[in-house]
């Protein structure tokens, strides 16, 4: 049933959410990141929200906010800043800027695999320069560049429910796929998806298992109509499934 909200939590104005990670557990918390801030939420076992904890964003970047959060465990969680990577060992009372070169470059998402969660990978998203994605095996203290290299956008990246070590990264110049979890990533020839599209104008947006083989989706844009197509063969041909 739908539960009657009576009260709406705001701060300095009225914020954006940009994005949930909702509890894996009845126990566990629900974090909420929007446009000025972190919270984590207590939450009973029907996962109503019982009280809000606001984790003040000074503590991550004092002047431009959270883009994305990882919550490794209670305790360990790394967060993405206009000013770069940042993570924390005490549940989110404290952040520290991580030394790395990936610091300096604008970020995409993060996202980590889903039993092995020391294991993380993220994508550069910078402006005038050569865009990668880059890994980690240690939880985020330290980080490696892949292989891939992108002179223009990367656009997506989604990490394979079924085989999690399988990440596929849609950029300015096609599709990239890596099968040892972020490390190397080779090209998918897409031969121009079927109708005959640039890279730029299509986006991945996940995929999942089609019988005994992975499918993947990816969405087209074109005034006046809009396409979503499908690949059962690791990207290589699509098909037009809904307009």
């Amino acid at each position: 049933p739908l539960i009657p909200y009576t009260h709406v939590w705001a701060h300095g104005g009225i914020p954006r959410v940009l994005s949930i990670t909702p509890p894996k557990n009845a126990q566990d918390h629900l974090w909420v990141i929007d446009t000025l801030g972190v919270f984590k939420g207590t939450t009973t076992e029907e996962f109503r929200t019982r009280n809000w904890a606001w984790l003040c964003d000074d503590a991550i970047d004092p002047t431009l906010g959270v883009d994305d959060l990882l919550i490794i465990n209670e305790q360990v969680m790394v967060a993405i800043a206009k000013s770069g990577l940042y993570r924390s060992e005490d549940g989110g009372c404290q952040f520290l800027r991580i030394n790395s070169d990936v610091s300096d470059q604008a970020l995409g998402i993060i996202s980590a695999h889903p039993t092995r969660t020391n294991e993380l990978v993220v994508y550069t998203d910078s402006i005038s320069q050569e865009n990668s994605v880059w890994w980690s095996t240690d939880s985020g203290l330290t980080w490696m560049r892949s292989t891939l290299a992108v002179e223009g956008t990367i656009y997506e990246l989604w990490r394979s429910t079924q085989n999690p070590d399988h990440i596929w990264v849609n950029h300015a110049l096609g599709l990239s796929l890596s099968i040892d979890g972020g490390q190397h990533f080779q090209t998918i020839e897409t031969q121009g998806y079927g109708l005959n599209v640039s890279p730029h104008e299509v986006r991945l947006i996940g995929g999942g298992r089609l019988g005994d083989k992975t499918a993947l989706f990816i969405a087209l844009n074109r005034y006046p109509t809009a396409s979503l197509l499908l690949s059962v063969d690791r990207g290589q041909t699509w098909q037009v499934v809904h307009q």
